[in-house]
């Protein structure tokens, strides 16, 4: 059941088939159900309810023996922890669905669910070693089953992987590499995410007109294809490079857009860091009048958002709970 918009529909399907199943006692559908009705809450956002779900139809898989299905909801379950921040759990899970995708020998299951779990150790560990190792295993794979895209991807995230190692060399030379390949498949979305990695190396290396160069060509591509959130990054990018090179009406034309554009998409996390941008491009002026007011809007926010992760503990504390009381059943 894919995301339309048409959540309410979608769950009133699910339910009448849940309840069909359980009136035959149709095991596999019933399990299909529950996990339906999991994909809708997760679409939702609601992670406790879609956790709930997949438990249930987890059980039932592996009752059933059903390999495929126990992979595909280990994954999802995984899934679930990595967007809520708990990269421990999410690790365990999807090194469980690996292990089962192996078994059934479902090899383009198992570089992805390698792709993910070098996600999880780079940036929820920074575990850059583990990292490495399970993005070359998903590399290997890929290559063998020849998806250029899936090629292009890993070569990506090895390029990214360097780069938070600082090891700018071997950074460029894999994003370099996966660059060729998007464009010869035209990709461009795939392009522009390069060319925005790209862009970060040089502004690292204090090489600020090529960063320059790299983040226009990004922003280019974002605009044509509508992608506000990654042309807000852009123009945060641009701001703070032109903040650099003291340029500060430039700084503070793309900061703004940038700022406008989290605003519209309600993401506080982002609109956070950008008044602090913007703050401290006043502080650079001088203007510390303007810097005052932007630092306050920045720790409001910055309070508004612990609250949030808060209320985020409480619900992974409850997830926590309900997936221990599903391995003490399985267990005992």
């Amino acid at each position: 059941l894919e995301h339309n918009g048409g959540d309410g529909k979608a769950m009133q399907y699910a339910n009448t088939a849940l309840e069909l199943a359980e009136k035959i006692n149709f095991k596999k559908g019933i399990a299909d159900a529950c996990y339906n009705v999991g994909h809708i809450y997760l679409n939702q956002g609601n992670f406790v309810s879609a956790t709930n779900n997949y438990l249930k139809s987890l059980k039932i898989y592996e009752g059933l023996d059903d390999k495929m299905d126990v992979a595909k909801t280990y994954d999802g379950i995984a899934g679930i922890y990595g967007n809520q921040g708990n990269y421990s759990e999410a690790l365990d899970n999807y090194l469980t669905a690996s292990k089962k995708y192996e078994e059934i020998g479902f090899q383009k299951r198992v570089a992805s669910v390698y792709d993910n779990i070098s996600r999880m150790y780079c940036y929820g560990k920074g575990d850059y070693p583990n990292a490495m190792d399970y993005q070359l295993k998903a590399l290997v794979i890929r290559k063998k089953l020849g998806g250029k895209h899936n090629i292009a991807v890993s070569l990506e995230q090895i390029g990214n992987i360097y780069y938070y190692q600082k090891d700018y060399s071997n950074a460029m030379d894999n994003l370099t590499d996966a660059l060729k390949i998007f464009e010869e498949i035209g990709d461009s979305s795939g392009m522009a995410n390069i060319y925005e990695s790209i862009g970060s190396v040089y502004r690292q290396q204090k090489k600020y007109t090529e960063s320059l160069k790299y983040n226009f060509e990004a922003l280019k591509i974002f605009e044509q294809d509508g992608n506000d959130i990654e042309s807000a990054k852009s123009y945060d990018n641009i701001g703070d490079i032109n903040c650099q090179l003291n340029k500060f009406t430039d700084a503070e034309k793309m900061l703004n857009k940038a700022l406008s554009i989290y605003k519209i998409n309600h993401d506080n996390i982002d609109m956070r860091d950008e008044y602090k941008s913007i703050a401290d491009l006043y502080v650079k002026q001088k203007d510390y009048k303007k810097a005052y007011v932007y630092y306050q809007l920045f720790s409001s926010l910055k309070d508004t958002i612990l609250n949030d992760e808060n209320n985020k503990k409480t619900q992974r504390a409850i997830m926590q709970n309900e997936y221990d009381k599903k391995e003490a059943v399985a267990n005992a």
